[in-house]
């Protein structure tokens, strides 16, 4: 699972991790690219507009203005005083011409050590700019344009009376794009920790993934749009 320090970002132009931070926020975004990624007009006029305020979703500071350039849609997960509380607020937001406008936002629960993620097993959720490219679960396809892996047989854990992988969508976080969620396949090896998803939320803390309400999940998987 995931979460942030007030924050991480994820988007789906680079697996890796920005590491750029502002010293007041870290915001955990997770973002896509919008308009079929093509050169048309109201993209470059996109592209154009974001300076200064504008650039970013409101609260996301400066330093991640570069990482987030050409992507249209994002989540941003908001954690306060992550080291003893590990709830966070994600918050969907989509980009057009006149600037970043929000949708819904949903609650959901980090990891019980704050943010920071750098090896398996620390209960820290990792900061940064991720992608989101690939998606599964233990029912079908809820309407997501993600690549999706139905497989109750790997999905099937329940927690505190949760199905807790009804729904994932995979963090890019050691996550090779392209790959099922399940895929034991990472991009920096074994040691640093995988399989962070967003899914749903047993009520109380996760491993590092975030876990929301199986509905807050459903609702990101068919909003976001990989095109």
């Amino acid at each position: 699972g995931v979460m942030t320090q007030r924050g991480t970002v994820c988007c789906s132009r680079a697996p890796g991790l920005s590491s750029g931070v502002n010293d007041s926020f870290r915001a955990w975004v997770l973002a896509w690219h919008g308009a079929a990624a093509l050169v048309s007009t109201s993209r470059v006029v996109s592209l154009y507009a974001r300076t200064g305020a504008m650039a970013n979703p409101p609260g996301v500071g400066a330093a991640w203005t570069r990482s987030l350039a050409g992507h249209n849609q994002v989540i941003v997960a908001n954690g306060t005083n992550n080291w003893t509380n590990g709830r966070v607020l994600m918050t969907m937001w989509t980009w057009n011409s006149t600037g970043w406008h929000h949708g819904a936002s949903y609650w959901a629960w980090g990891g019980p050590r704050g943010w920071g993620k750098t090896r398996l097993g620390d209960l820290r959720s990792p900061t940064g700019v991720y992608s989101l490219t690939d998606a599964g679960g233990y029912y079908p396809n809820p309407g997501t344009r993600l690549r999706y892996d139905h497989n109750p047989g790997g999905y099937s854990r329940i927690m505190n009376g949760h199905r807790v992988f009804s729904y994932v969508m995979s963090i890019g976080y050691n996550h090779v794009p392209g790959t099922s969620p399940l895929s034991r396949r990472t991009l920096y090896g074994s040691s640093r920790g995988g399989k962070i998803w967003i899914h749903e939320g047993p009520g109380g803390y996760s491993q590092g993934c975030l876990g929301a309400s199986r509905a807050g999940v459903v609702a990101m998987l068919r909003w976001v749009n990989p095109a």
